[in-house]
């Protein structure tokens, strides 16, 4: 979501002033493998859209907002899975002058989940179902520098993202190994270090990015939860311990299309991530209100 979001305001940013429209979506592949001998992996096809509106001044100032569904369906490597849907509102604004730019995006979600946890129990699988709801709060910002010269602009970008996911606690039904789950918080403080550059080829921009990713936040977190077929003391689980240092690549290309709309490709993957891949695609999709029609010419006789 916020990849998405500070794409589109570099595409915003290299209209006219006035007022954007924008659209974009992105699919991409994750799989989370548990360190913990017995747990299970789970693999899903995030899929999400995203779509806002933003005002660029002549100034080099612009603000915006934005709005993104999304929904996944894990499976776990035991069997059964899980959903995830998830919405989010999104505020933003950003400025860029010829060689300083920065940017800053919070975010408030709601989540949903249902839940078909499979336990093997011999010869049989017993089904648990539960479902539970939750919120996700972020802030994201960047800062950077650009050398320009004749076709490219190319510099260092410095920023971070902070973000505290909470997961309601909820109890399922359905077979003697059903269990109960107290409340979930995750908090991630992320440092946001790299390097990219833009290129200009006539109608197209293409752009490439590598940053590395530096997790402050402690990595070890546990999942208290109980028994619900007999009365016996709560206790805790692991969860999937992730890594504290990882990169992040993407490449892309932004087109004017006409005076008006313009778009965007790119491709973003998650390097040396510790029992993680991460990778995805996103296009989008910019209108700029502000360009004039062009009228045909007259031709006096």
């Amino acid at each position: 979501m916020v990849t998405g979001i500070q794409q589109q305001i570099d595409l915003s940013q290299r209209r006219p002033a006035g007022w954007n429209a924008w659209i974009n979506g992105q699919l991409s592949y994750l799989q989370m493998n548990n360190s913990y001998s017995g747990f299970p992996n789970d693999t899903g096809i995030p899929i999400s859209g995203s779509m806002g509106v933003d005002y660029h001044w002549q100034n080099g100032w612009l603000v915006g907002a934005a709005v993104t569904e999304g929904y996944v369906t894990p499976t776990f490597s035991l069997g059964g899975g899980y959903t995830q849907d998830q919405g989010a509102l999104s505020l933003y604004t950003a400025y860029r002058n010829k060689e300083w730019w920065g940017n800053l995006i919070g975010s408030l979600g709601w989540l949903e989940y249902n839940t078909n946890r499979t336990v093997p129990i011999g010869i049989t699988a017993q089904s648990n179902i539960g479902s539970t709801y939750g919120s996700d709060l972020s802030l994201a910002g960047e800062v950077g520098y650009d050398f320009h010269s004749a076709f490219i602009t190319h510099g260092p970008i410095a920023g971070f993202v902070l973000q505290q996911a909470w997961v309601a606690s909820f109890t399922e039904t359905g077979s003697f190994t059903s269990l109960s789950f107290g409340d979930q918080i995750r908090n991630s403080e992320v440092s946001v270090l790299g390097y990219q550059a833009n290129f200009n080829w006539g109608m197209w921009h293409p752009f490439a990015q590598l940053m590395w990713d530096h997790e402050f936040d402690q990595l070890k977190r546990v999942v208290t939860t109980s028994l619900t077929t007999i009365t016996a003391p709560s206790y805790s689980m692991p969860a999937v311990v992730l890594g504290r240092d990882w990169a992040t690549a993407t490449i892309g290309t932004q087109v004017t299309i006409t005076q008006s709309w313009s778009g965007l490709a790119s491709f973003t993957a998650q390097l040396g991530q510790q029992n993680v891949t991460n990778y995805g695609a996103l296009i989008g999709l910019n209108y700029a209100f502000a360009v004039p029609p062009q009228r045909p010419l007259l031709v006096k006789n």
